[in-house]
């Protein structure tokens, strides 16, 4: 049985993932689990509104390079 993302589930796993590449900016791990997030973003089937800016609100305030923010949100947009 597959795990269904919340908002709160994206929300939190992007503050941790922030947080362990500003730990380790170099790290394989970091890395990865950013391309893991990403991939749980882009299997997303609709996005409500409300979720979409709280997520974008949430990347913005990120403590990533902004091209890793912009990554991100261009798979959302997506």
């Amino acid at each position: 049985m597959s795990h269904q993302w919340s908002n709160e589930d994206f929300c939190s796993e992007l503050e941790h993932v922030a947080n362990l590449l500003a730990e380790r900016p170099n790290s394989v791990v970091g890395h990865s689990a950013l391309g893991a997030l990403k991939q749980r973003l882009q299997g997303v089937p609709g996005w409500t509104a409300s979720g979409l800016t709280e997520l974008y609100g949430k990347v913005k305030a990120a403590a990533l390079p902004q091209k890793l923010k912009e990554e991100i949100m261009q798979v959302m947009d997506a």
